[in-house]
């Protein structure tokens, strides 16, 4: 019997943009609300958030985020090519992802699991203008790279309305308009802040050049007067600071949509709203914490009609959601749920990944994928888990019935905060025997973490949880994956407690 840790790097090939199906529909014309009908809460500086990126796109239903850009950082060679990602250098070095490229993966991650999610708007906040290595073309090339066709792009509302000359004319002219959101699933849309537009050689003209429709992103300037809107026809986004909220009205009459910076109080989030505001950026992610910094509806949808529309209850997306009320998963013997398949005696691998709440639980509540040699609470396992806080994945295992538990912790990926990593893979071989824990930052590389060999097969796989004392807390596994099997649904498994824990599994938010 054997346990070992491993740095080997196993690389899967990476999914394809999700730009290849990009309405969302069947070829059936698109229905529900548009882009400009609906509000939703935006991540303010998301990258600097107490919630990884991950948990802020599935535990906390936000489409809306915040990345500030740098070209460069004290006492570090620029990244040609690449920007740095952070809000003021050295006091704030520890973001969620280092450089833009990085940053973007990430969200790129979030789109492989959820490929049918609302459209995910970035608001790309650029620090310094361009310059050397870091022209608007670099940016447009790490936008194309990171999400290919699934990038809308100023061209593309161009073209939907023939006859426009302006983005401005593109989506208010008579017969023109937004799209629909239904057609917009599965895709990213970058807006650029950074200053206004009157200054030819700020980072928003110099971005825009001499045509707005030949960029990958759209500029979002600020305003300081609503007559100013007319004289920026390449804008059809605004970005206001929250002293100039009251602007956002005359936005949204014009047909356009605006962003507002932040709404830190309810009183600030309650001005927002009542001016019209489209994308309320706040820095209370957590809607437990704040519930009235919320636009998400109890079934998962991550926006809310200004006005009265048809809109859709949920977002398409495979999650299994494991609520526990239980101990921990760990010592001599368990405190948790389990929701378990039996699958013999072949090679099996599930995958999936784990959305928690990051911020504001109990930090060593878990949910992990594990393959145990029974259901008693004190059975030989090796689970590969995530905490709900503050630590990075773990494979834990106990190597005979009632020993003490053993835990390796995953040692990173460079330029990405220990948290962030959310996808997990458990493989089990040679007879049920020996299992071993994988963890990615993007479900396509993977790296092992720990590998053990058992005296007895591990005949149980499935979806382990425990909330450590904390209470009732759901869980959130993506897009769960059986191999052999395919898509594990809530329908698939039986539920056990462990010792005295407690809890259910349904599929859906």
């Amino acid at each position: 019997m054997t346990t070992s840790t491993s740095s080997t790097v196993t690389t899967t090939e990476p999914a394809t943009s999700s730009g290849e199906s990009t309405d969302g529909t069947t070829g059936a014309e698109a229905s529900g609300p548009r882009y400009h009908e609906v509000r939703q809460k935006s991540a303010h500086n998301a990258f600097q958030r107490h919630e990884a990126l991950f948990d802020q796109f599935v535990y906390h239903r936000i489409r809306s985020l915040e990345l500030d850009i740098h070209t460069g950082k004290a006492f570090e060679s620029a990244l040609a090519g690449d920007w740095f990602v952070y809000h003021t250098d050295i006091v704030d070095d520890d973001t969620h992802c280092r450089s833009l490229s990085q940053c973007l993966g990430q969200v790129a991650a979030f789109a492989r699991a959820v490929p049918e999610h609302e459209v995910v708007t970035l608001w790309i906040d650029l620090k310094d203008g361009f310059g050397g290595g870091h022209q608007p073309g670099d940016l447009d090339a790490l936008l194309d790279a990171a999400f290919g066709a699934a990038l809308v792009r100023p061209a593309e509302l161009l073209a939907d309305c023939p006859g426009a000359t302006t983005l401005q004319d593109a989506v208010t002219r008579r017969g023109c308009a937004w799209p629909r959101l239904e057609s917009w699933r599965g895709r990213v849309i970058a807006m650029l802040t950074g200053g206004d537009l009157d200054d030819p050689s700020g980072p928003l003209a110099s971005y825009v050049g001499a045509d707005a429709g030949a960029r990958a992103a759209f500029v979002a300037p600020g305003l300081s007067d609503g007559r100013d809107l007319g004289e920026h026809a390449e804008a059809i986004v605004f970005n206001l600071a929250l002293g100039d909220v009251e602007l956002a009205a005359a936005v949204r009459a014009a047909g356009l949509v605006s962003r507002v910076w932040v709404a830190d109080d309810e009183g600030a989030w309650e001005e927002s709203e009542q001016a019209g505001v489209h994308h309320i950026a706040t820095n209370q992610i957590n809607v437990d914490e704040d519930p009235w910094a919320n636009t998400a509806g109890p079934q998962g949808w991550p926006f809310t009609c200004i006005d009265a529309c048809e809109a859709p209850e949920r977002e398409s997306a495979a999650i299994v959601a494991v609520t526990v009320d239980s101990g921990d998963l760990w010592d001599s013997s368990d405190e948790g749920l389990l929701a378990w398949a039996e699958v013999g005696e072949g090679d099996v691998a599930w995958t999936a990944a784990i959305a928690a709440p990051n911020s504001h639980v109990e930090p060593w509540a878990k949910a992990c994928l594990a393959a145990r040699a029974g259901l008693e609470a004190d059975a030989a396992y090796l689970a590969i888990c995530r905490p709900a806080d503050d630590h990075p994945l773990r494979v834990q295992l106990r190597e005979v019935a009632g020993a003490s538990t053993q835990a390796l912790e995953f040692a990173g990926v460079a330029g990405l905060t220990g948290e962030s990593p959310a996808f997990v893979r458990l493989e089990r071989t040679l007879d049920a025997t020996c299992v071993r824990g994988l963890g990615s930052s993007d479900g396509a590389t993977w790296t092992a973490i720990a590998e053990h060999c058992f005296a007895e097969p591990l005949t149980h796989v499935g979806l382990a949880a425990s909330s450590h004392g904390a209470g009732a807390l759901p869980l959130l596994f993506v897009a769960p994956t059986a191999t052999p099997g395919g898509p594990v649904t809530a329908a698939d498994l039986t539920v056990t407690g462990l010792g005295p824990g407690v809890g259910a599994v349904a599929d859906g938010w």
